[in-house]
């Protein structure tokens, strides 16, 4: 049972969480909860005034139309450990909306793997990937019934990033002591 506590405590659940888990058992996967928080919600687009790309003299505040109408959004992490220095992570954002502008849900999985270094020292590496969180634009219409960009007053039809994805990919390392 100390050989499995000390596995974990010093492979891939310490590498998230601090503090070694109570309990040990002897199967795998184990699961963890690792962070359940909020995060502020960033302004998704500009703030005051902008002006027209035809005409620099039409100029309008178009800030209420890309504030969130939260100011926080949930995200939540799991780790599950395959066993002592295999491990995944499971992160999931919730979506942020603003009148003109959202953001999707994202869920983020990454593939860690630990390598203990001593004296409860490990190295962990982590690739990751994520689905969603791209952003996706509404036209604002004028009091003809015509569609238009709100952050540059331009036609909708001109405007190319509608919907813009958000590849997350990467990898890290962290030296955990």
């Amino acid at each position: 049972m100390s050989h499995c506590k000390s596995s974990l405590r010093n492979g891939i659940l310490h590498a998230f969480i601090l503090m070694p888990m109570a309990t040990c058992a002897s199967t795998w996967p184990q699961v963890r909860l690792i962070e359940a928080s909020t995060v502020r919600t960033p302004i998704l687009g500009p703030v005051g005034s902008v002006c027209s790309t035809y005409d620099p003299s039409v100029c309008a505040d178009v800030s209420q139309f890309f504030r969130p109408e939260k100011t926080q959004v949930a995200r939540i992490a799991f780790v599950t450990a395959l066993s002592p220095h295999l491990g995944l992570r499971i992160q999931v954002t919730e979506a942020a909306h603003a009148p003109k502008v959202s953001v999707q849900a994202k869920v983020q999985l990454g593939v860690l793997l630990s390598t203990q270094r001593g004296n409860g020292k490990a190295l962990v590496y982590e690739v990751f990937s994520a689905a969603g969180g791209n952003l996706v634009h509404r036209p604002c219409v004028d009091s003809y019934g015509r569609e238009y960009h709100c952050a540059t007053l331009s036609a909708w039809s001109e405007y190319p990033n509608k919907f813009i994805r958000l590849p997350e990919y990467g990898a890290r390392v962290n030296l955990r002591f």
